[in-house]
């Protein structure tokens, strides 16, 4: 039961961290070769400081592999 609740309750956040990743074209860029956070950055026209966080919760989800 606990672990439905949980699941409830992460659901929105983890919809919107896919959402951003894909709409920020993460998975697309990476697919080519290994990359620095700036790398990513730079290739999606974002901030390294503000993809970071991103990047962490793709990994904590088991999107990617640090």
């Amino acid at each position: 039961m606990n672990n439905t609740i949980a699941n409830l309750i992460m659901a929105p956040w983890i919809t919107n961290v896919v959402y951003t990743a894909i709409r920020l074209k993460i998975f697309t860029i990476i697919s080519k070769k290994e990359m620095t956070a700036k790398e990513i950055a730079g290739k999606s026209g974002t901030v390294p400081n503000f993809l970071v966080p991103l990047l962490n919760a793709c990994e904590n989800l088991d999107l990617l592999i640090s």
